[in-house]
Parts: structure tokens; sequence; C-alpha cells
């Protein structure tokens, strides 16, 4: 069995697992898309419904034992925001059991950071002037049992952060749909879905002398 130290260098340095996309508006079930089996496991529970923010992902290890999964929202992208923090954290995996730790554990670390409890490797958040408002868990869009006829609502929904040159709201980029439970490691693509809106998809790339965050919006 591997030690802790080995998963850590591992997964550091591993892509973050793969997930399958959500079928809707009468998509076809394929390779790329959950099962019906997994569809009837992820929507027989609760689940948490996160929005997908365009960005480059980005992981850190907390603690010598939890691999933050984040979205380093200075990677250009298409979507230009006004957000609380450089990073979302989209997942946590706990290296001593290896599960993905669920949404409430997760909002538990982050604040341990925020806090500055324990350093975090590979970020000198000392450099950070506003420190707290380096890293954040994306809020929910929805959290309890749900359908996939109401994800197809849910989808088309503007972004909380998301704004376009004339300051009208966007699109979100998509979604993710988590059971809203610990999960291993290994059972990750079975329990987490994902959904990319055609809108996104349509949208241009931005300039190169542009940045996704056009302010950090701070909270008082």
């Amino acid at each position: 069995m591997k030690t802790i130290t080995e998963n850590k260098e591992r997964y550091l340095n591993s892509d973050v697992p793969k997930l399958k996309k959500i079928p809707i508006f009468d998509q076809q079930i394929g390779k790329t898309t959950l099962s019906q089996r997994e569809l009837r496991i992820l929507f027989s529970g609760k689940v948490i419904v996160e929005e997908i923010f365009d960005g480059g992902y980005t992981k850190f290890c907390f603690n010598n034992r939890f691999i933050l999964w984040t979205t380093d929202m200075l990677k250009r992208g298409k979507i230009k925001y006004r957000l609380p923090a450089r990073y979302f954290v989209f997942g946590i995996l706990d290296l001593q059991n290896m599960h993905m730790l669920k949404k409430s554990s997760s909002i538990e670390i982050v604040n341990e950071i925020k806090e500055r409890k324990k350093p975090i490797v590979n970020l000198n958040l000392d450099t950070m002037e506003d420190y707290p408002h380096l890293i954040t868990c994306p809020p929910n869009l929805f959290s309890g049992k749900i359908t996939l006829e109401e994800l197809e609502v849910l989808i088309k929904k503007e972004s909380e952060f998301g704004v376009l040159e004339n300051n009208t709201k966007t699109p979100i980029k998509g979604i993710f749909v988590k059971s809203d439970m610990e999960i291993l490691y290994f059972s990750i693509p079975s329990f987490v879905g994902s959904i990319i809106t055609d809108e996104f998809q349509n949208l241009p790339e931005l300039n190169k002398t542009e940045l996704n965050i056009i302010r950090v919006r701070k909270n008082k």
C-alpha cells in the first residue's frame, strides 16, 4: 500500500479525473456520458450542483494530506468575471482514505486555508495582499434531489459572476452535478457528472491582452 507521501506526489502530478457528461435535451447515451445505471444512482439521492468556471485547472496540497482541485481564474478563457477569489475549489481528495470530500467538508478545509492555520504547498500565500480572497468554494446553484428535466432548466441560468462587455450577464460555462457524500476516488466518474452549455462553446476566445478577471469583488 502506498504511503500518503507517495500518493501526494502521484496525485499532484496526475490529471484531474475525467468526468462523464450528463445527457440532457435527448442527447444519446454513449462512452462519454453517464450510463443509465450511473444516472439512476446519481439522481437517486441528494446532489450538489455548482457552476463550472472558465479558467485553467490547478492542483495544490494542503496539510500534507489533501489535494485541492481548483480552477485558476487568472488563466484566460472565453468569459470575463467579477469574482470573490482567484481559485475556485471544485473538489478535494483526502489522501488518507482516498475519498473526495463532500461539499461541507471542503468548505471547512478552505476556511482553514483562509485563516492561515496551515500552509498550502506550491502556493506562496504570504505574497498575496488579500489572503482571504485568494481561494473559495463555488456557491451551490442547487442542493437536494433533482431530475434531468429540472437540470435542463438550471443549465440555462446566467452566471452570477460573469459579465459581457456591455455589463449584461453571460451564460454559465456549465455545471458539475455531484453526489452529496464522500466519494471513493476511483468511483468519481460514476458519481460526478458535468454539462457544458452550447452558448459557452459558441463564445469567442478573449483577446490576448484581456484577463478573464476584470475586478475581484471583496466581501465586506
